[in-house]
């Protein structure tokens, strides 16, 4: 059975399924200590060598099987985890998680999972259940302005002078074609393209989901849907209006973890006895009062376009108080033993471990998101009352008593507690943090063995996987005496309040920071010592959250980098008592630009105690009043070509690193460590990757005119790392501990490296230098390293680096963040999913490539669209015109992108950009190709001027993403970089080919010569009205855009498309079965029927059914015992069929209930539709809380058709006929 598993991982038509096999009978082929399970392993191991060999990525599905066994202990454990890959959105649609735990034969199960329908819809319907526009100044949302002045005509004009004074290029457009009728107001618009191709979002379904946790020793199984997430504003809203009020809560929770008993006689006739109990207690309450503003649960007064809002609005400030109580006890008893009945003893060893924490405090917040500033004040409960925190004991003993008494073991005199053979018991008391912290805890202790042992930490480690570690972390430790204790000590205590404040600052867009804009302090030089002036992270003042130091980090952090996008992060800890205060910060702020070189980090770290001593910091040479540390590191890396891989090699690659660290009593006089590094590609590493098999393969493909294939990509990418990095470090005024760590970091790398490591004892460097050099083999499986200090130097020759993910996290890269090479790995080099678009062929999202010629003609490459879940087929409007189609797209107007391509002379490539805007126009991007110099660009019909030095952006205050909205800017080789969203798409284009890259937020939402994007290949080839062609010209015709210009062979097949689209035409349906086959229930083979479903003995299967082949499905009354009979060898049904009859229809929607107008046709409730049609009637709607809705609904149910012609007409809906009916079990 795992054979013919692993050989249909050739064969299968879905990738998801192909990766989830190859992963479960890999991860099982390795699994072989659970259980002595030998023959599911070796059956795995069997099945392995008929598995396809390809590497699937991240993106799929996968299924790993993990198992340790401790045999000496009897102790092992499997663990089971799974997700199924969602191909609409880059978090899994499921995940299991299952451990199976055996301890001597008992066996323990934990079980997470959690299933849902359709990521996208989930995330899609959390989104729409709040809005964030309440956070800004501007309170008013688009729809109120353009509402106004829409009942002003005269004055629709200022619309765009108010709402729309960012907008730039939309203003100078309205007055080039403001006074043209509306209809003609703009030629390009994504809704225009979408209707002439008739680009119909497919029909959402309705969200289903479930999940399952294990909590307080029981499962709690939840399943909702999209219905069950609309009630989240409601219920918010109630939680709110009750927080107001004040709201109270309170939880106890007392369970069993674990209960065993075992008896048995033993050989002398006396009963043995085990017992394990594991009692334990949870609680948890509180009292909280909050407030918002503006109110959440509250209708703004003045504001009637919010009166029927269904979200939650979210506010600017939120503040309030509780006070909170929480506890965790846990008992351990296990006790072995016997009786003897002739004197009603019972002897026993046994132990008992006791852990209890307990935590009460209360705390005021106040959070205020429209400026990202945040504050929680915490105080403790009973501010005079000492508190135990936490406890922890170990009781072994030895003990009889008689079985007629009911006291505890534990209060019985003959109770011995055991201690080691010296009985050398060590107590330890101490209070500590009352002169750093002001807060004063005090830790008492009673213990046999000590409780820090490198040694055993280490020995475990080697005998243990990292999994088992954590399923028994105490699996071979012998039980030792121990009691621990932690005390909150007020006596000690003159901290009355602990504020913990949090800040986060962005720069502005049109903010461009020069070099000249970098701020030291003015009285920098009045201190002893050495001043840095390359060092960034020295601020003004060291108070937590200071305005001051965010905006000297600001401008310092962006300072000479060109369209910067900086970001500040201040931490703060405050402790504050009657006359003093203790004071920890925490400021960061990083900077970088994708046009620019450099990049930036600066890092400030403060600590002042709330007693001076220089007793916490021995190793640092200062008087003990604060700490400080400052960091400042610059980065600069090179922007590389990306479309020409030989380009791409041939570059000239070099990066360097700046940093420089300070710490001390203040960072200015105190020590330094500067870092210089250089890194660069070695030619032999450039010589190897010519010469590889790759990059042979890429060069083969580029002589034959096919740039940019999947092998290329791959080696354009990796002839951008660096190789060889080199490090030079400086330091002044170190103390000597900071300098013995030199001789740590030398053991370590001897103890780490061996036996590839050597060292020269008679090596002389410079004085407070030491330098650092190290190189990656071509693929990064080996490097090399060397080490020059002031005294000594070693040498590191050919060491393995086994992990994938630690080649790729020391390979740098100049275009890719560590984050991004890891993540690279992982999805296969398909982290940003690309399509390739050039004068011979196209590569899509999913890697088809197939030949074809744009010519002349507009040719969709990608056009954004998704159902919309709020429109489901029962409820979907039908909607004619270009605005009112935004509502059958899941994308709202300002999310909309569509990419159009065209070839012209010289087989060079014309791209246009389209992205929809908010009851405004589109903007109009025109990318012209300049024969072999950079490609020109226009926006809305102006020109713009690109350079490689800096950027053109254009922010807009819609709400359809990240912004900037364009960024355009040019890279090395001519190359043109333009990126929409923040870089949510992104173009890159030399004028003959283009390489669109998509974040992973557009899985599956994309129609176009780019396919779906969503992993799955087969059905790239889907046109506008969801059929699969089989030829690539037919599918590309089908969004080709005909006109007056369009000419030569791609209207031909545009032709050829319309008249025979119907012949060719292939659309998806999909059979479902059920997971056990008939023969497995018991039950007989395919006799029942149901309404939209095939059933056999498959899990699931697929099959594409041309219109050619649908006479197959005729009727055929052969067989009267059985109205319907599926033959899987022929792939059709013979069913009896019933009459059609007439009934008026109900539809409930939210708290609305909708009658149709006239009867339609149905099937009788015990037949089954066989196969339908769709179309559009009108429907009558009515409050659902309604009488005469309601009386309406009963007489439908009951057969009768109320009289619905004369009613008034509420919309239109979608409605599926039936073709013809067929009896039903």
């Amino acid at each position: 059975m795992l054979q013919r598993m692993a050989e249909q991982t050739h064969y299968d038509p879905s990738t998801y399924v192909r990766a989830a096999v190859k992963t479960a009978l890999e991860s099982a082929s390795e699994a072989d200590e659970f259980d002595d399970d030998d023959e599911f392993w070796q059956n795995a191991q069997a099945a392995i060598k008929h598995l396809n060999p390809r590497d699937f990525s991240l993106q799929y599905s996968g299924t790993y099987l993990r198992d340790f066994a401790f045999k000496e202990l009897e102790l092992s454990y499997r663990l089971y985890f799974s997700q199924i890959a969602s191909d609409d959105h880059y978090v899994p649609s499921g995940f299991f998680f299952h451990l199976r735990k055996n301890l001597g034969g008992l066996k323990r199960f934990s079980t997470f999972y959690y299933l849902v329908s359709s990521m996208e819809t989930f995330f899609d319907i959390l989104d729409k259940q709040y809005d964030t526009y309440n956070k800004h100044e501007e309170y008013k949302s688009n729809d109120y302005y353009y509402n106004y002045y829409k009942q002003y005509p005269s004055l629709f004009k200022d619309y765009f002078s108010k709402y729309s004074k960012n907008h730039k290029y939309q203003n100078d457009y309205f007055e080039q074609f403001g006074n043209k009728n509306q209809e003609d107001f703009q030629k390009w618009s994504t809704t225009r393209i979408a209707k002439m191709l008739n680009i119909d979002p497919e029909e959402a379904e309705e969200l289903e989901g479930q999940f399952l946790f294990q909590i307080f020793n029981g499962e709690r199984f939840f399943a909702f849907n999209n219905q069950t997430m609309e009630q989240f504003p409601s219920l918010a809203k109630k939680f709110f209006a009750d927080f107001e009020d004040g709201y109270a809560y309170n939880i106890t929770k007392f369970y069993q973890q674990q209960a065993v008993s075992i008896a048995f006689p033993l050989a002398t006739g006396l009963p043995f006895t085990y017992t394990l109990k594991t009692p334990t207690v949870v609680k948890f309450e509180f009292e909280t009062t909050a407030t918002t503003y503006p109110s959440i649960f509250k209708t703004p007064t003045g504001y009637p376009e919010k009166e029927f809002d269904d979200f939650i609005r979210f506010p600017r400030w939120f503040n309030g108080s509780a006070d909170v109580n929480v506890a965790y006890s846990r008992l351990v008893d296990a006790k072995v033993g016997f009786t003897t009945p002739f004197d009603h003893q019972r002897y026993v060893a046994g132990y008992q471990k006791k852990m209890q924490a307990y935590l009460p405090f209360s705390f005021d917040f106040g959070f205020d998101f429209e400026n990202n500033d945040y504050e929680v004040n915490v105080q403790p409960l009973e501010a005079h009352k000492d508190v135990l925190l936490f406890h922890l004991s170990s009781w072994p003993y030895t003990g009889y008593k008689d079985i007629t008494d009911l006291r505890p073991m534990s209060e019985q005199p003959s109770v011995r507690v055991l201690h080691d053979r010296e009985q050398t018991t060590k107590s330890y008391e101490q209070t500590f943090g009352e002169r750093l912290f002001g807060v004063a805890f005090r830790f008492q202790a009673k213990y046999d063995k000590d409780f820090v042992d490198y040694a055993y930490f280490m020995k475990h480690i080697q005998q243990h996987d990292y999994w088992s570690a954590l399923v028994y972390p105490f699996a071979s430790e012998t039980y030792h005496y121990h009691n621990l204790n932690l005390y909150y000590d007020a006596q000690r205590t003159p901290v009355k309040n602990v504020k913990f404040v949090l800040h986060h600052k962005q720069a502005d867009y049109d903010q461009d920071f020069q070099t000249a804009d970098v701020k030291h302090p003015k009285g920098r030089h009045g201190f002893s010592g050495y001043y840095n002036e390359y060092n960034y992270a020295q601020p003004f003042v060291y108070y937590a959250g200071s305005q001051r130091r965010q905006e000297q980090f600001m401008r310092n952090a962006g300072a000479g980098i060109r369209n910067s996008d900086v970001d500040v992060y201040d931490f703060g800890i405050v402790f504050e008592g009657k006359q003093q205060k203790a004071e920890f910060v925490f400021t960061t702020a990083y900077a970088d630009s994708p046009v620019d070189e450099k990049e930036r980090f600066l890092f400030f770290l403060s600590y002042s105690p709330y007693v001076s001593s220089s007793a916490f910091y021995e190793f640092i040479p200062f008087s003990g009043k604060q700490f400080q540390m400052c960091f400042s590191a610059t980065n600069e890396y090179p922007n590389l070509p990306k479309l020409n891989f030989l380009n791409v090699l041939n570059f000239d690659k070099v990066g360097s690193m700046n940093w420089e660290l300070s710490y001390g009593e203040k960072c200015q006089g105190g020590s330094h460590v500067s870092m210089k590094g250089k890194l660069a590609q070695s030619e032999y590493y450039r010589h190897y990757l010519r010469i590889s098999e790759v990059g042979q393969y890429c060069k083969e493909q580029m002589d034959r005119g096919y740039f940019q294939l999947p092998a290329c990509q791959n080696a354009t990418r990796q002839a951008g790392y660096f190789d060889s990095y080199s490090f030079d470090f400086e330091y002044k005024d170190v103390s000597t501990y900071a300098k013995n760590m030199t001789y740590k970091f030398f053991d370590f790398a001897r103890y780490m490296a061996f036996p590839y490591y050597s060292e020269d004892f008679f090596y002389q460097g410079k004085h407070d230098q030491f330098k650092f050099d190290f190189q990656l083999a071509p693929y990064g499986d080996f490097y090399n390293a060397s080490f020059y200090g002031p005294q000594y130097s070693f040498a590191v020759e050919n060491y393995p680096i086994d992990n994938e993910y630690a080649r790729y996290f020391f390979a740098i890269h100049p275009e890719l963040d560590y984050y991004e090479r890891m993540l690279t790995y992982a999805y296969r080099g398909n982290y940003h999913p690309s399509c390739v678009v050039s004068n011979k062929f196209i590569n899509t999202f999913d890697g088809k490539t197939f030949d074809y010629e744009l010519g002349s003609c507009w040719h969709v490459l990608l056009h954004t669209v998704k159902p919309d879940y709020y429109f489901y087929a029962q409820d979907s409007h039908f909607m004619n015109s270009d605005y009112e189609y935004n509502w059958k797209n899941g994308f709202s107007e300002d999310e909309q992108i569509t990419i159009l391509a065209r070839h012209g002379e010289n087989n060079q490539l014309y791209l246009k950009a389209i992205l929809g805007q908010y009851k405004q126009n589109d903007y109009n991007i025109d990318i012209i190709p300049h024969g072999h110099d950079l490609p020109h660009v226009y926006i809305n019909g102006k020109p713009q001027q690109i350079h490689e030095k800096y950027a053109i952006e254009m922010y807009t205050n819609d709400d359809g993403g990240d912004q900037p909205l364009i960024r355009v800017y040019a890279l090395p080789g001519n190359e043109l970089e333009i990126s929409f969203r923040d870089d949510d798409i992104k173009i890159v284009f030399d004028g003959y080919r283009a390489r669109v890259f998509a974040d992973q937020s557009y899985y599956n939402n994309f129609v176009g010569l780019c396919g779906t994007n969503n992993g799955e290949g087969e059905d790239d080839f889907i046109t506008p009205d969801q059929c699969v062609m089989r030829k690539p010209e037919y599918f590309a015709g089908s969004y080709a855009i005909h006109g007056l210009n369009c000419s030569g062979p791609a209207s031909a097949y545009y032709t050829e498309y319309h008249q025979k689209a119907q012949e060719h035409c292939v659309k998806p349906q999909y059979y479902f079965g059920n997971v056990i086959s008939e023969l497995e229930a018991g039950r007989s083979r395919y006799n029942y029927y149901y309404k939209d479903f095939d059933l056999s003995d498959s899990s699931s299967s697929e099959s594409d059914e041309s219109d050619d082949s649908s006479s197959s499905s005729s009727s055929s009354e052969e067989d009267h015992h059985s109205p319907s009979e599926f033959f899987a060898e022929k792939q059709y049904f013979t069913e009896k069929e019933c009459g059609i009859q007439h009934r008026v229809q109900y539809i409930e929607q939210g708290d609305k209930i909708c009658f149709s107008i006239r009867p339609l046709p149905t099937c009788a409730s015990q037949c089954k539709a066989f196969d339908k049609i769709q179309k559009y009637v009108d429907v009558h709607c009515r409050d659902i809380t309604d009488s005469v809705a309601q009386l309406f609904k009963q007489q439908i149910r009951k057969g009768v058709n109320p009289d619905m012609s004369k009613k008034s007409v509420t919309k239109t809906v979608k409605y599926f006929f039936p073709k013809k009916c067929v009896y039903g079990n």
